[in-house]
C-alpha cells in the first residue's frame, strides 16, 4: 500500500488523479447522502398514506360488519314474518272452511239466527287457535 501510495505522490499525474478521484468520490458520497434523504421523506409520506389508508379499511371493515349485522337481523325478521303470516293463512282457511261446511239455513232470517246462536262458538274458538 505504501508502495501505490509513493508512486502516486511522487509523479504530478499520480497526485492530480488522486485529487480528482477524491473530488469524484466526495461528490459521489453528498449525492448519495441527498438521495438516502429524498428516499427516507418519501418513506415518511407512504407511512402517513399508509396509516390513513388502514384508518378508512377499518371503518369500512366496521361498516361491513354493522351491515351485516343487520342484514342477518332483517334475515330473521322475515323468516319470522313468513312463519306468522303461515300460521295466520291456515288458520283462517280452517275458519272459512269452518263457516263454509256448516249446514248454514238457506233463509235469510233463520240464517241470521243460526249465525246469532254460533257466533259466540266460533269466535271463542278462533281466538283459542291464535
Amino acid at each position: 500500500m505504501q508502495f501505490l501510495t509513493g508512486l502516486i505522490t511522487r509523479s504530478p499525474w499520480g497526485l492530480q488523479a488522486l485529487i480528482y478521484v477524491t473530488a469524484a468520490l466526495l461528490i459521489i458520497c453528498i449525492g448519495l447522502g441527498v438521495t438516502v434523504e429524498i428516499q427516507s421523506a418519501r418513506l415518511d409520506a407512504a407511512k402517513a398514506r399508509q396509516d390513513v389508508l388502514g384508518d378508512k379499511l377499518a371503518t369500512q371493515n366496521r361498516a361491513v360488519t354493522i351491515w351485516k349485522a343487520e342484514a342477518d337481523k332483517q334475515a330473521q325478521r322475515v323468516k319470522e314474518a313468513a312463519k306468522k303470516a303461515e300460521r295466520v293463512r291456515t288458520v283462517t282457511v280452517e275458519r272459512v272452511r269452518t263457516v263454509t261446511v256448516a249446514a248454514i239455513p238457506p233463509a235469510c232470517p233463520d240464517a241470521v239466527k243460526w249465525g246469532a246462536e254460533h257466533a259466540l262458538e266460533f269466535n271463542k274458538r278462533w281466538e283459542d287457535e291464535e
